[in-house]
């Protein structure tokens, strides 16, 4: 198998570094009052946008840890 670039590796591991800190800074944002109050405004439903947001950082992570170990797979889903 072919060495991995270093650019794929650096980018891995910035999509891992920053879905984590996506993920920690909604998870604080949403113990808070006013965060709701803006979600609310929205027409889609408050539960349908964290999921939404929760299933991205899970394709995210996944596909950024596939690529880390080499898989085709994890470009074809981060890219579509």
């Amino acid at each position: 198998m072919p060495k991995r670039p270093i650019s794929i590796t650096i980018i891995c591991w910035f999509l891992l570094i920053t879905s984590a800190m996506s993920g920690i800074s909604t998870g604080l944002n949403l113990r808070n009052p006013k965060v709701i109050e803006f979600m609310q405004l929205s027409p889609v439903p408050v539960v349908l946008q964290v999921l939404l947001l929760a299933v991205g950082l899970l394709v995210t992570v996944t596909s950024a840890v596939w690529m880390l170990q080499g898989k085709a797979i994890g470009r074809t889903v981060l890219v579509g």
